[in-house]
């Protein structure tokens, strides 16, 4: 199956529109609209996932009805900073890291109890520590963001891929650190960073044959 859509915003309302088709023929299997304010934008999200189960007949776990339904922050304006910064590190932008770690900065100061954004800053801190400021004060910062984010949720896929980055490039403890990613590969399977990520540790272990497999995962994805 494909799913494809579009989001609209003005201001605080909130316009999405998916649609549901056959990977094979292309027919439509289901279409979605939702017109609502930003504040429920979670909502719109559980929605949507617990729709498309149904219409799949998939049976949701548990787990994964929790991940559905929860809501990362309450602050609309810090999910936003969010945004920002994911796309600003996901973009074709030269050295893109401090400009992500200011939005993400700004996200967590507007909502401390912004677990996402505390794993993402850890993330980011750990890989500028390793290729740019190897300092004790910037492994401070990773370790720092990581811990708030274990306070806040440390079941989630989100921690664990930020326990596994400080681990990785923060620590150099490979074995640990391939645990860690292998338990992510289970929980999150459709993340493509995890498995670049895991990419890059597997070569570093000389495990060449399942680093170009975990590399051309993510590509696929």
């Amino acid at each position: 199956y494909l799913l494809e859509g579009t989001v609209q915003r003005a201001n605080n309302h909130v316009r999405v529109t998916a649609q549901l088709s056959r990977g094979a023929t292309g027919e439509r299997v289901l279409t979605l609209n939702f017109d609502r304010g930003l504040t429920d934008i979670f909502a719109i999200q559980a929605e949507l996932a617990q729709a498309i189960a149904a219409e799949l007949r998939a049976t949701l776990s548990p787990r994964e009805k929790a991940l559905i339904e929860r809501k990362p922050t309450t602050n609309p304006l810090a999910y936003d900073l969010f945004l920002q910064s994911r796309s600003w590190f996901q973009g074709d932008v030269r050295d893109p890291y401090p400009r992500s770690i200011t939005l993400l900065r700004s996200a967590v100061e507007r909502d401390p109890n912004f677990a996402n954004a505390w794993c993402e800053l850890s993330s980011l801190y750990a890989f500028e520590y390793r290729y740019a400021e190897e300092t004790p004060a910037q492994l401070e910062l990773a370790k720092t963001a990581l811990s708030h984010a274990a306070k806040l949720d440390p079941d989630s896929p989100e921690y664990l891929h930020a326990l596994a980055s400080y681990l990785y490039r923060g620590l150099l403890d490979y074995p640990q650190a391939s645990e860690q990613y292998a338990k992510l590969e289970r929980l999150m399977p459709n993340d493509a960073s995890a498995w670049h990520d895991y990419g890059s540790l597997l070569r570093r272990l000389h495990r060449t044959a399942e680093s170009i497999t975990s590399f051309e995962r993510a590509v696929e994805l």
